[in-house]
């Protein structure tokens, strides 16, 4: 079923932007790739309409449905949604335009943002990574990043292990990476992390590596055992680590443009964010997640 999905379903789903999946397919997921039938005494806990899927399989297997017609109906629900979806983005992109006129800094823009974040139903951490990845888009565009490209978002966690990526953010040079950021939601407390992140600088990849650090969405917990991890990283491989949270990461990278452009700032930021979440820009911000329900709480308070 992987191979089934990963070579031939998936990349047409991909391709004709009928459904918003990752790369490698669905069955990628561990509560998928199990041995017995998808039957009502499926264990896995799936999130969704799986009693409604069950019973269409179990249709198709008793022959009560014709097969055909079902997939060429649900190819139907596919285009009608995706047209839905295209016309809910583009209109977000174009309020997100509007709005960014009257969001003079980068301030402004950041509680906008939080807010967004901390609505109940948004998936938080994923928007926090966007958040930072957007910024450094519009510094990008600002061409204020020097001789350093910001790489592409990472797609997904899993993504990442096979990726071979560090971070969420990553600046490279010459496509070494020299800066990197990790994305923390609801962790002030980062030592584990920190000694993760010391055995895998220990790979000749990273040896380029300058700065390193994590983002949290709320005051880091710098108690004395993360701070001395964090010095030994430091005197182990000469880099600078800091962990910040996200207020101080933006002042940071806000800092990178000169002062008489950073008007500009902020309408770029929001634009790249909308632009990144309308999956306007895949190439730079290739979101695998469904977005619709992000875009819709976003339209809410752009209007």
């Amino acid at each position: 079923m992987r191979v089934i999905d990963e070579q031939f379903v998936t990349p047409v789903l991909r391709e004709e932007d009928l459904l918003r999946v990752n790369k490698f397919g669905v069955m990628m997921t561990r509560s998928l790739a199990e041995n017995y039938p998808y039957t009502v005494f499926y264990k896995a806990d799936i999130r969704g309409a799986k009693g409604e899927w069950l019973q269409l399989v179990d249709l198709l297997e008793t022959g009560e449905v014709n097969a055909e017609s079902a997939l060429q109906y649900m190819i139907y629900l596919l285009i009608k949604r995706s047209e839905r979806f295209q016309s809910l983005a583009s209109k977000v992109v174009e309020l997100a335009k509007q709005k960014a006129s009257s969001l003079k800094t980068p301030e402004d823009v950041l509680r906008l943002m939080t807010k967004h974040m901390a609505n109940p139903s948004m998936p938080a951490a994923r928007l926090l990574e966007i958040t930072m990845h957007s910024l450094l888009q519009a510094v990008e565009e600002m061409r204020a990043l020097g001789d350093t490209e910001l790489r592409p978002l990472s797609q997904m966690r899993q993504a990442n292990k096979k990726a071979g990526n560090l971070a969420d953010v990553e600046l490279a040079t010459a496509g070494a990476v020299v800066e990197a950021w990790d994305a923390k939601f609801g962790k002030p407390y980062l030592y584990d992390e920190l000694l993760e992140l010391g055995d895998k600088l220990e790979q000749e990849m990273w040896a380029t590596l300058e700065i390193v650090g994590f983002v949290t969405d709320q005051e880091p917990d710098l108690r004395e055992d993360v701070r001395a991890q964090m010095e030994e990283i430091q005197n182990q491989f000469e880099i600078e680590v800091a962990i910040l949270p996200l207020s101080d990461w933006v002042y940071r990278q806000v800092a990178r443009v000169p002062s008489a452009e950073r008007g500009s700032l902020a309408p770029k930021w929001l634009i790249a964010y909308a632009e990144s979440l309308a999956l306007h820009r895949t190439l730079k911000a290739p979101i695998d997640e469904p977005t619709e329900a992000w875009l819709e709480a976003l339209e809410g308070m752009l209007s």
